[in-house]
């Protein structure tokens, strides 16, 4: 059919273009690829008043198929010119099931980073991947019946995908695009994992990957970028169920348990990102410590000139920020009762934050944290003792 003839035409093009911004082109040609839009815009809409008995009904598709043909084309051709906030907008609109987010009038704040306790200077954004492709985890949310053809989980994995592919493109102004999109705001809402991974998706995901890593790569290379990320994360409210993302309810754990963090807060969210960024979830190995053996992640780690001073500076921001947001999540989950037992929450976070506290890599400033710790932390105050090197002392609380 012509409707298919159409988005398999546009999907193709935009393949062919890969990630394309406005800025690129011509204004002329942006001009033609929108009218395009518009008409199979339009042609979408009009194909639900077609008539049954205009066609024989063997030879005409669905009207409901007709319509989806044509608001797919109209979604990769707005790609292919750079639109990419406006092919977003159509996705949510008018093609998942059920849609719940008028992307357009959309209030998210996401330039907000008053929450953000870092101050660091700005680094050059890191080259990038391309390709991405995420496949989306069911939403607490149904998605019964319909105003779109696309299910919840099509749509939230076309979000995804679409959103990655703009920030592992290596392009400045792609990245803006994102932490401005009302979509990555949604998506993080809805669904908060896959909207993570959006922003995850070039941190190196195992051991060999952390050895392999050139320093220009380093997730925190890109300073702004990371706070700016940070900013966005902590100001999200996931819409998803207490259990949905995480293994922290519901099972009786012990401090010394380690237990994936429900995504059910902004912090959560930071966290989660920041164990990402350094490593600490993901298994950069020890053997990347200072003091031993050297390798790329190792030349990135010891400063050797004063940029690579100011990026130890920033790495330690970041890690003062992981540690003091655990600890965060600890103090907020204590028990009502005023007995200050941790809740099952609460245990998961101060078993990441103990974890995070022995791990060899762990850059951050001692003295500082030791400042915000709450005098009844004895075990985590002894594990900052250990670090300052007062071992005698530690031994004595522990």
């Amino acid at each position: 059919t012509s409707s298919g003839l159409a988005r398999r035409a546009a999907k193709v093009c935009a393949a062919e273009l890969g990630v394309v911004l406005a800025t690129q082109l011509p204004q002329a040609a942006v001009a033609v690829g929108q009218d395009v839009t518009e008409q199979l815009l339009r042609q979408a809409s009009a194909s639900f008043s077609l008539s049954s008995g205009t066609v024989p009904r063997p030879t005409r598709p669905p009207a409901h198929q007709l319509s989806t043909d044509y608001l797919e084309a109209a979604i990769w051709l707005l790609r292919s010119c750079g639109q990419h906030e406006r092919a977003l907008q159509v996705a949510a609109e008018r093609l998942q099931q059920n849609p719940t987010t008028t992307l357009s009038s959309q209030n998210t704040n996401n330039n907000n980073n008053n929450n953000t306790i870092l101050t660091m200077a700005s680094s050059s954004s890191s080259g990038g991947g391309e390709g991405v492709v995420v496949t989306a985890a069911p939403s607490s949310r149904s998605s019964s019946s319909s105003a779109g053809q696309w299910s919840r989980i099509k749509y939230e994995s076309y979000t995804a995908t679409h959103l990655s592919e703009l920030w592992c493109c290596g392009q400045e102004e792609a990245r803006e695009l994102v932490l401005a999109s009302s979509a990555a705001f949604a998506l993080l809402e809805s669904n908060p994992r896959l909207g993570l991974s959006v922003f995850t998706a070039l941190h190196p995901q195992n051991e060999a990957q952390w050895r392999s890593l050139h320093p220009r790569d380093d997730p925190f290379r890109s300073t702004q970028d990371v706070v700016r990320v940070i900013g966005l994360l902590k100001s999200v409210r996931p819409k998803t169920l207490p259990k949905d993302g995480g293994d922290g309810h519901g099972h009786h754990l012990t401090e010394d348990d380690q237990q994936s963090l429900p995504l059910e807060s902004g912090r959560a969210l930071a966290v989660t990102f920041l164990e990402s960024a350094t490593g600490l979830s993901t298994g950069r190995s020890a053997l990347d410590a200072p003091g031993s053996s050297s390798g790329p992640v190792f030349d990135a780690v010891l400063p050797s000139s004063p940029h690579e001073d100011a990026h130890a500076d920033v790495v330690a921001n970041f890690h003062d920020e992981l540690a003091l947001l655990l600890l965060e999540g600890v103090i907020a989950e204590r028990s009502d009762d005023g007995s200050d037992q941790d809740t099952e929450l609460g245990l998961v976070y101060r078993s990441k934050l103990r974890s995070f506290l022995r791990w060899p890599l762990a850059q951050l400033r001692p003295e500082r944290f030791l400042e915000s710790l709450p005098a009844s932390f004895l075990p985590e105050r002894a594990l900052i003792l250990g670090r300052l090197g007062k071992h005698e002392e530690a031994l004595r609380i522990l």
